[in-house]
């Protein structure tokens, strides 16, 4: 299996660490922060998430695994099979989250990643900070 880092995100939020890992932790509430998303449902160990049908993964399972302060979300069984990995960073009153995308097994390998690149940041970017931003709402 290959891998290949592909870029990563940052956010600032003034939310805490803890708030946005309890988040990230559990799954079924990516669709609060990823718009694209249309269903997410917990089937044979993994994550079934069907997505709308302009973005790249239609449909993908994605599994979570937290290790030494770093969140994993692995996805797999989409046309981009891809790995995130979320750390937290407190500083002064705010929290840093780090989005790190690794490519792992995909069918658009063919294509250049020139072309990938920027189009998944940007996306993978406005999520981040949707995340941010859900993090801060106070009834969480």
């Amino acid at each position: 299996m290959k891998e290949q880092k592909l870029f990563t995100n940052t956010v600032l939020t003034d939310a805490k660490a803890i708030k946005i890992r309890k988040i990230l932790l559990d799954p079924l509430q990516l669709g609060d922060w990823v718009p694209e998303i249309k269903s997410i449902r917990w089937q044979n160990s993994a994550y079934q998430i069907i997505r709308s049908n302009s973005s790249l993964n239609s449909y993908e399972e994605i599994t979570l695994t937290y290790k030494q302060n770093v969140i994993i979300y692995e996805s797999n069984k989409g046309k981009l099979v891809y790995r995130l990995a979320f750390t937290l960073k407190e500083m002064n009153q705010q929290t840093q989250i780090k989005e790190e995308v690794y490519l792992i097994d995909s069918v658009y390998q063919q294509l250049p990643l020139e072309l990938i690149n920027p189009i998944l940041q940007k996306a993978m970017q406005t999520n981040l900070d949707n995340l941010g931003l859900l993090a801060q709402e106070p009834n969480l």
